[in-house]
């Protein structure tokens, strides 16, 4: 699992949000790995503007997930450093390692997600961690394992969202599936997208509900699923059964996705203003 996790942080990733209060020029937030920046694009033309926040900026080291807070900035998973960090909403300025490093016991931080109770939940998935880890959204600090580890044979979770229903959703890396946890106790439901539906065999990465309240799941190349096959995916499935509809889109390496009037949208981790 530490192999295929290093090799998944090489790729591009995104998280898309949309925010509101933010500046008026719509425009998209991108993780950059391999400069360890966060760079803003226009939400049109797909344009870049700038690096919103610097290379390196408060320590940031192989940017992953982004989400939007309750405060109106901006929260990027640091998976080298083992911490959350957060930036100003409107410049892009540090402020402060919001998850100061290996709190909780996080280790490689991927996706993250504010839940209706306004606290921050960050998937822990490096050295055998396989868990959902949740903070205070006011200060950051360490809760609880909300979802400890391997629960119900979680594997290498990745991305992570709460659904139309207020349960959990965990995308699994190495055992291609999505599982699901109540929103309240996480507490394992089910396996909402078993393995093998719908051809989801590479590992599912990405997750989000659309505006359909369908589910999407990017599915990334076997090249890190260890096996052949490279064609990567985009999958729709119903958001109250579970049952596959049809596969999107395809692509080399989609870890992360967002879907905008039900268009499913490559890209890596990112964030829209709007």
């Amino acid at each position: 699992m530490k192999h295929i996790l290093s090799k998944l942080v090489l790729t591009t990733t995104v998280a898309v949000v949309c925010l509101t209060t933010l500046p008026a020029q719509a425009a998209l937030l991108v993780s950059s790995r391999l400069n360890n920046s966060v760079l803003r694009y226009d939400d049109t033309t797909g344009a870049f503007i700038d690096a919103f926040v610097a290379s390196g900026s408060g320590g940031l080291n192989n940017p992953d997930g982004l989400v939007r807070g309750p405060d109106n900035n901006l929260y990027v998973a640091s998976f080298n450093s083992n911490s959350v960090l957060r930036y100003n909403g409107q410049t892009g300025a540090f402020i402060d390692a919001f998850v100061p490093a290996a709190s909780g016991g996080l280790a490689g931080p991927i996706g993250l997600t504010f839940g209706a109770d306004n606290n921050l939940y960050v998937v822990s998935g490096r050295f055998g961690s396989n868990s959902v880890l949740r903070y205070n959204g006011q200060t950051g600090a360490f809760i609880d394992a909300f979802v400890p580890a391997a629960s119900s044979g979680l594997e290498a979770p990745t991305g992570l969202t709460f659904g139309p229903d207020n349960n959990l959703y965990v995308a699994s890396l190495i055992g291609s599936n999505v599982k699901r946890y109540n929103g309240q106790t996480g507490e394992f439901i089910d396996t909402f997208v078993p393995s093998g539906s719908g051809g989801l065999v590479n590992g599912a990465t990405g997750l989000t509900f659309g505006p359909d309240n369908k589910l999407y799941v990017s599915s990334i190349s076997g090249r890190f699923a260890g096996n052949s096959n490279r064609n990567s995916s985009v999958l729709r499935y119903d958001g109250q059964t579970g049952a596959f509809i049809v596969r999107v889109d395809g692509r080399y390496y989609p870890p992360h996705l967002s879907v905008k009037s039900g268009r499913a949208t490559f890209a890596a981790p990112s964030f829209r203003y709007s």
